[in-house]
């Protein structure tokens, strides 16, 4: 996991072109914040979006489908 890292990639977000090359969606990038949050509250967070939970995975983050919801934690 590198908080670093996925914020950098976060960060350099500015068009339609590199939410494709990140493979997420518009929705997903208002998001975002909203996890990082609740990650840095509660080590944990949900989300229904497989995309963004793969964008987490995808920085080393440890993502579960638990029913409908991708809980995504620090562990």
């Amino acid at each position: 996991m590198n908080f670093k890292r996925l914020l950098a990639a976060y960060n350099a977000i500015e068009s339609a072109a590199d939410l494709r090359k990140h493979k997420i969606t518009l929705a997903d990038y208002h998001t975002f914040p909203v996890v990082c949050e609740k990650l840095q509250h509660d080590s944990r967070s949900k989300c229904v979006s497989e995309s963004l939970a793969r964008f987490f995975e995808k920085h080393g983050f440890a993502v579960n489908l638990n029913g409908v919801n991708y809980e995504i934690s620090l562990e």
